[in-house]
């Protein structure tokens, strides 16, 4: 695969656990890997704008979800759910 210099890869994998005697969430949020890039021009400037405006809507859909997964996990004693492509998460 050719990865561009205007592409960006990133992912997160969250994982949630139950107790059976409490429901607590332990939420662990790994390899949120985002690469800002130096402004260097008009186009980098817009990009950042973007990305950054992209990186909010990530953060409230996870936000979503994991409040999603407490109120419908009462009982299951184990939840897992990995994203690789968090593109499928909103729309551009």
């Amino acid at each position: 695969m050719c990865i561009s210099d205007k592409m960006q890869i990133s992912y997160i994998t969250v994982i949630f656990e139950f107790s059976n005697r409490s429901d607590w969430l332990n939420l662990a949020l790994l390899n949120m890997n985002i690469e800002v890039k130096k402004t260097v021009n008009a186009e980098e400037t817009k990009l950042n704008a973007d990305n950054t405006k992209h990186n909010n809507r990530r953060e409230q859909y996870v936000r979503f979800f994991v409040d999603w997964v407490r109120d419908n996990s009462k009982g299951r004693s184990y939840s897992y759910a990995k994203f690789s492509d968090l593109s499928l998460l909103y729309t551009r």
